[in-house]
């Protein structure tokens, strides 16, 4: 630079920074071709966008565009520009993606709490149907058997539990979720494996496995037998039904058990539809101070939907579990 008057250095010319509506009205052009089509896309005058380009073309000190049979041609220096601001707006565009789902759904975590049926039956098909609707979500599921529900819903920290109904808490924070037969599960060799269903009298004398004698299950299941008159030889018992079927799988003997836990008893095992009806009720419990997330919420909805689907294909076909 050059000295001035007094010996003072002349300070450069501030410049001003380049704002959104310029780098969108470039972004325009370079997308149409032309400042009418830009204008047209930004709903604003096409001597709007010439202004805009032109003042974005001062701070960069050199042209970004030259007309040539009547459309504007980008300058090298146009290329380059554009490339860094398309990266910028691949990101925006992602930003937008992510309010957009947490518009729908809320945050992106979920602590789940849910019984033996729930946890290893339904909740993974229902947590990747949810993933295909909404995209990544974090989760944090722990399954516990029934009679431990009660401490950990008083605790309070999850954001959506599944168990067995009924359970003593507030309506206001329970829905009905399931109310589903049960299935009986056989040996794959049992001399009824072949059958299309089973019935309680088919089962008179038959090795039995059954829950523990204070769980609803067990009540309800003993009920039908003892209505009908048919006698089981009662040779064990389990915690939860997907250990029943591990014992079934075994060879010890036979039992009833809910779709959901049958669903994933091992290989050697026939599941089949049984009668009379025993069933096997299921809810969703909801924080009782917070707001419900609106991802639980998602949840429920999905796993309604894989319920019904595995109640009825449990309810029309004989199937074996697989590996």
């Amino acid at each position: 630079m050059s000295a001035g008057a007094g010996g003072r250095g002349v300070r450069p010319a501030m410049r001003k920074f380049v704002n959104l509506r310029q780098i969108e009205a470039f972004r325009a052009v370079m997308l149409t071709g032309t400042t009418k089509a830009a204008g047209e896309m930004l709903a604003v005058t096409q001597p709007a966008i010439s202004r805009l380009v032109g003042a974005l073309e001062a701070e960069a000190g050199s042209a970004l565009f030259v007309r040539r049979h009547g459309r504007l041609q980008p300058t090298p220096e146009a290329r380059a520009l554009f490339e860094e601001i398309e990266k910028a707006f691949s990101g925006l565009d992602r930003i937008g993606a992510m309010l957009r789902r947490v518009e729908r759904i809320g945050g992106g975590h979920l602590r789940i709490l849910a019984t033996t049926p729930m946890a290893h039956g339904l909740l993974p098909r229902a947590l990747a149907l949810l993933r295909q609707e909404v995209g990544e979500f974090n989760v944090a599921l722990r399954s516990v058997q029934r009679r431990e529900m009660r401490a950990w819903v008083d605790a309070q920290q999850f954001d959506l539990a599944l168990t067995t109904y009924p359970l003593d808490y507030p309506a206001a924070a329970t829905e009905r979720f399931a109310d589903v037969p049960g299935v009986c599960v056989l040996p794959a060799g049992h001399r009824l494996a072949g059958r299309r269903s089973i019935r309680a009298e088919d089962l008179a004398d038959e090795s039995f496995v059954s829950m523990p004698a204070e769980t609803q299950a067990r009540f309800r299941t003993d009920a039908v037998f003892e209505r009908a008159g048919i006698r089981r030889r009662m040779v064990g018992e389990a915690q939860t039904a997907v250990l029943i079927c591990d014992l079934v799988a075994a060879g010890l003997g036979v039992s009833v058990v809910d779709p959901f836990s049958a669903s994933v008893a091992r290989a050697g095992t026939v599941c089949l539809p049984f009668a009379p009806a025993i069933r096997f009720e299921f809810c969703v419990l909801y924080p009782l101070q917070r707001p419900r997330a609106r991802l639980a919420e998602a949840l429920a909805a999905a796993a309604r939907r894989v319920a019904v689907t595995m109640q009825g294909g449990a309810g029309r076909k004989r199937y074996k579990a697989k590996a």
